[in-house]
């Protein structure tokens, strides 16, 4: 874990991506113990969830899912919880008149 405190350490992690780039100052705030946040979202390394996410988008018999940490946009923010809820919602009433 690199510490957002410490320039170089950003710097040196971030030369993976961009060589030769020079990190003049940092900001940083930790969320996770900030006892009015209480804690942050969730960041998955990539393909972590390329198995998980799409099973949890189909229902499961009558159990639907919803919540941003699967959402197809807006992965983790408010957008996603909006999408899958209306997402969920709608197959709800479509299963529901369905039976």
């Amino acid at each position: 874990m690199i510490d957002g405190r410490d320039r170089e350490a950003v710097q040196e992690a971030l030369r993976l991506f961009v060589p030769g780039i020079e990190v003049v100052d940092t900001a940083f705030h930790d969320w996770v113990n900030d006892p009015m946040s209480q804690g942050t979202w969730a960041h998955h390394r990539p393909g972590a969830l390329t198995g998980a996410v799409p099973l949890t988008r189909e229902p499961h018999g009558r159990v639907h899912f919803a919540g941003a940490d699967f959402a197809g946009i807006g992965l983790v923010g408010i957008d996603g919880a909006i999408e899958t809820g209306a997402s969920a919602a709608r197959a709800v009433t479509q299963a529901l008149a369905l039976s």
